[in-house]
Order: C-alpha cells, then sequence, then structure tokens
C-alpha cells in the first residue's frame, strides 16, 4: 500500500532538472473538519528569485489522481501568486469554500515557477531566470464536515477503514536495514482511505510489529500488538 504522499510525489517535479527549486513542505496537506483553511509555506532556496503561482484541481483520489471533468472551485488560494526573493519563504492560504456534508474530498495543488524573461531586470538589481519551469504537486484532503471517523483493528497489524474519511496508520518494530547487522527499531506508514485494509506486518522492510498507531490531525492513539481486536470511533 503506497502512502498518498509517495503518490503525489510520482505527480511531482514536472519539468524539474536541477536541484535547486522550490519548497513546499509536507506533500499531503489535510484539513480537518472543523477547519476552513490551512496554510501551506512556499520556500525558495536558490540564489536567484523566483515568482510562483499556485493552481488547484479536484481529483477522484490520491491514489488515481484522475482530474474531475466538473470543477466547481470549491477551493481558494490566496495569494496565487507569490514573489519570492533568494532564500525567502512565503505563506500561502488555501481556503475550502464548499459543501459541508458527509463527503470527503481530494485536491491536488500545483505550484508552479512562472516562466519571465532571463534574466530580467526588477527592484534592487534583483534578477530572475526563467531558465526552467518547475511545477511541484502535491495533495490537498478535506475531510467530511460530517465526519465518521471509524476503524478495525485485529491486534495483529490489520486494520480496516470502516469511516468515511482517510486513516493515517503507523507501524513500529524493527526493520531490515542495509550494513546493520541486526535489525533496527523503525517505524513505517501508510494511508487507507475509506473501505480500505492494510496489514501492517507487510510494510517493507519490516521484521517484526511491536504496535500500530493511528492518527488522525496531531491527535494519536497506540495498540500494541496482541491487544484485544476493537472498533474504534474518534470522539
Amino acid at each position: 500500500m503506497k502512502p498518498l504522499k509517495l503518490l503525489a510525489l510520482a505527480a511531482a517535479l514536472i519539468g524539474a532538472q536541477h536541484a535547486s527549486a522550490i519548497g513546499i513542505g509536507s506533500l499531503t496537506t489535510e484539513m480537518q473538519e472543523n477547519e476552513f483553511y490551512v496554510v501551506k509555506q512556499i520556500k525558495n532556496d536558490d540564489s536567484i528569485a523566483k515568482f510562483v503561482s499556485t493552481e488547484v484541481q479536484e481529483i477522484t483520489n490520491p491514489r488515481q489522481l484522475k482530474v474531475l471533468h466538473e470543477q466547481k472551485k470549491d477551493v481558494l488560494i490566496s495569494p496565487a501568486t507569490v514573489f519570492l526573493p533568494p532564500h525567502r519563504t512565503a505563506d500561502v492560504k488555501i481556503y475550502y469554500q464548499g459543501k459541508r456534508d458527509d463527503k470527503e474530498r481530494y485536491y491536488q495543488l500545483s505550484f508552479i515557477e512562472q516562466a519571465v524573461s532571463s534574466q530580467s531586470n526588477i527592484s534592487d538589481g534583483v534578477s530572475l531566470s526563467a531558465k526552467q519551469r518547475i511545477r511541484l504537486s502535491s495533495i490537498l484532503v478535506v475531510r467530511p464536515r460530517t465526519i465518521h471517523f471509524k476503524f478495525e483493528h485485529d491486534g495483529n497489524g490489520r486494520v480496516k477503514n470502516i469511516g468515511n474519511t482517510f486513516v493515517h496508520v503507523t507501524a513500529t518494530g524493527k526493520c531490515e536495514e542495509k550494513a546493520a547487522t541486526e535489525p533496527k527499531a523503525c517505524s513505517r506508514s501508510t494511508f487507507l482511505l475509506p473501505g480500505e485494509s492494510g496489514d501492517m506486518r507487510k510494510e517493507k522492510g519490516l521484521v517484526s510489529l511491536q504496535g500500530i498507531g493511528v492518527w488522525k490531525g496531531s491527535d494519536y492513539q497506540y495498540f500494541p500488538m496482541n491487544a484485544a481486536p476493537s472498533k474504534v470511533v474518534a470522539k
């Protein structure tokens, strides 16, 4: 099971050929059911200034990344375009103004380095470069306004999402690592969309599972191996 962030990364870096680029932080951004906006920070690690614009498209889900034919413009980006001097950051606010129902919604956010005339001069003599057009993509998940955060676990590492919103599951245990003489403490992570199941014992490199953790925003629940099977509903 691939994490949402890896699926987002597969759609990222279109046209990028060099390491110096904008940074957009986490490739998966959550908007909780009681939130109507989130803030995403854009960082320019390069030695030249950049214009960065933001585009948003609603998609079916983060696995398929299929853009919906009908775009309802439920997500507003402010500002839509920012100017970033060298080694500076800027905050972009992402607002949700769509339906308040029991449906989880997924969006692809694209941060694009705008094409401008190479070596154009602006205030204070800062030069702009447009030798490359860089597009970084990430996923925005808007949790249902009427949320049912529910999952089942069997006490042996298997988890099933029986709610209407995604579940972030982590596995803690020991993993085989290159050049290591014995397994080392590690953690693995996956995301389960509504209706999906996962067996955390099968996460890559994991040789022994000690327990699983379930995240919802900053809320965390831990279940050690061989704990009693249960159905969990968030308060």
